[in-house]
């Protein structure tokens, strides 16, 4: 059954493609995996589930075709991309933001619609997916509220780029995946990762 965009009021989406992907050697948002893109899926996945969405991504490469929010600043990383997201959402009236970097492409659909049913904390400024075994949160698929811009703009303004440094620890809300589930977490970084993706989606 199709989820409706209504579903989650108030909450807009925002892919992150802004990256150099110099550790890739090549532009990884326009690489395919099962003949689509990975900014493709990634914003199939986001734009099916909330509106309004945006692609974040740099002044030097703007994506064709789709709603983009340009970073003011370069080389600042997809803290950049979220406070835009942030900024634009807060614009639009929506309270939070879905965001999903480009390179996560084994993440699924019912990963993304969890995290958005999940109940939030008293004052939690993110939800984001934590590994059970081992606590690292996943900044980069995460549902950032709004009422966080204003500790991102801060932390951009003295040099901050950490995402993880960027939000409270007592305000980040961590949805922990089991060990099973970790597959789904593999960034597609460089070379190396893009060959054991391509050997998932084979099964292999």
């Amino acid at each position: 059954m199709e989820i409706l965009e209504s579903a989650w009021p108030k909450t807009a989406g925002a892919v992150l493609a802004g990256g150099r992907s110099t550790r890739m050697g090549r532009d990884k948002a326009e690489i395919a995996l099962s003949g689509e893109t990975l900014l493709a899926r990634a914003w199939r996945l986001v734009a099916g589930l909330v509106a309004p969405a945006w692609v974040c991504c740099s002044q030097a490469c703007p994506r064709a075709g789709y709603p983009c929010l340009l970073d003011e600043e370069e080389e600042e990383g997809p803290a950049r991309g979220v406070a835009a997201a942030l900024h634009a959402a807060q614009g639009h009236g929506a309270r939070r933001v879905l965001i999903l970097a480009c390179d996560l492409p084994l993440l699924t659909r019912q990963l993304l619609v969890a995290l958005l049913e999940a109940k939030g904390q008293p004052g939690s400024l993110a939800t984001v997916y934590a590994s059970a075994a081992t606590g690292r949160a996943e900044m980069l698929v995460g549902v950032y509220a709004v009422a966080a811009l204003p500790y991102l703009q801060a932390g951009l303004a003295r040099g901050e780029r950490s995402l993880f440094r960027l939000i409270p620890p007592e305000r980040l809300q961590r949805v922990l995946y089991p060990p099973s589930a970790a597959p789904h977490f593999l960034n597609c970084n460089a070379a190396v990762d893009l060959v054991r993706l391509q050997e998932l989606e084979c099964g292999e």
